[in-house]
């Protein structure tokens, strides 16, 4: 089994980057467009919201911010797959250290 460095100096196997990497890509992706998200609705989707007769209505940093039902519940269901993304990929790292799919080199002296 080939394994190279990757840019931190550890070795990663090719089991480790089938999953690794991966899990990156869906969490940036889900990074970006929660940002994409915020900007345009002004909703972060930390803070609850109160329902109204148009969807929610929502107080942050001293603004009320009116979004409909879907744009509250998306930015909810996005910051929860942001938290439990960080989590998943600690936890994935942990098991390859483990398992030696994933490991640092110690340097030459």
């Amino acid at each position: 089994m080939v394994s190279k460095e990757i840019l931190s100096g550890e070795v990663t196997s090719r089991r480790a980057k089938r999953v690794l990497y991966p899990l990156l890509f869906v969490y940036l992706l889900s990074f970006v467009s929660s940002a994409v998200r915020w900007q345009v609705t002004g909703y972060s989707g930390f803070t609850t919201g109160v329902p109204d007769a148009s969807g929610y209505s929502v107080v942050e940093h001293g603004h009320t911010i009116h979004v409909t039902a879907g744009q509250y519940w998306l930015g909810r269901i996005q910051i929860l797959i942001l938290i439990v993304g960080v989590v998943v990929w600690f936890v994935a790292r942990a098991y390859f250290f483990r398992t030696g799919d994933l490991r640092r080199e110690k340097r030459a002296a």
